[in-house]
């Protein structure tokens, strides 16, 4: 049975996105004429294969919610690229944001409510260095400088990948740059409430740091709780991969 979501729901969907040739197969047929077009613009075979899986897969999530087939389904996606269903399909309460990264992806699914989510493998970065100070601010780069060499990657794609969520949740896309978010200080691993100031106006976001579903990797979400964050119940689920 699929789970309800509720007013107060968050659910996270981890899957995989290597795949069977069968399966791959099943999934590409799910895909709209355009969504095959862009998979047939990756010149590597393994990210083609990669892009059908995900945007396959999500369709199946998205669709049981909407209730709906998963062929069914009509994207839009903002003046920042953020994907969102069409208004024709009739379940405009539906919101969603995905993430991949190599082999895993996550969908996460509210209510009325935006979401962000980002998923990155910790993997070493010739310029990490040079990114770090492009993408962080100066207190988030001091405390990088003073890391030892081995905890300074994975200290950098939790940034990342928190400040990702960020972006994607309020689907501003490069007009919020990294370096204007400040996530420090963190309190440790919990849920933190970060304020944004953007055009003059002021936002919170809360930013939940996620279980990685494969060692090697981070994760996180970013929303707006309901009325209470204590209120907002947040639920992990994995695919089945058939």
């Amino acid at each position: 049975m699929w789970p309800p979501l509720g007013a107060e729901d968050l659910h996270v969907w981890a899957f995989d996105t290597d795949v069977g040739v069968s399966r791959l197969a099943e999934l590409g047929a799910l895909l709209s004429h355009d969504e095959q077009e862009r998979a047939w613009r990756f010149r590597l075979a393994v990210d083609r294969a990669r892009f059908i899986a995900r945007r396959g897969q999500l369709r199946l999530i998205i669709g049981r919610y909407a209730g709906i087939t998963p062929q069914s389904l009509r994207f839009t996606n903002s003046p920042y690229g953020k994907p969102s269903l069409s208004m024709r399909t009739g379940v405009e309460r539906l919101r969603f944001n995905a993430s991949g990264s190599e082999g895993i992806a996550l969908v996460g699914v509210r209510l009325d409510v935006d979401v962000g989510v980002d998923i990155e493998r910790v993997r070493p970065l010739p310029d990490a260095p040079a990114l770090a100070a492009r993408c962080l601010t100066a207190s988030e780069s001091a405390e990088l400088a003073a890391l030892p060499e081995a905890e300074f990657l994975n200290r950098f794609f939790e940034y990342w990948t928190r400040k990702e969520a960020i972006v994607k949740s309020l689907g501003r896309g490069v007009s919020l740059s990294f370096d204007q978010i400040d996530l420090r200080p963190w309190p440790g691993e919990a849920a933190c409430a970060v304020k944004l100031t953007q055009d003059k106006t002021t936002a919170t976001q809360w930013v939940i740091p996620l279980p990685a579903p494969r060692h090697g990797y981070v994760a996180a979400l970013a929303t707006v709780p309901g009325r209470r964050f204590a209120d907002m119940q947040i639920r992990s689920f994995a695919l089945p991969a058939i």
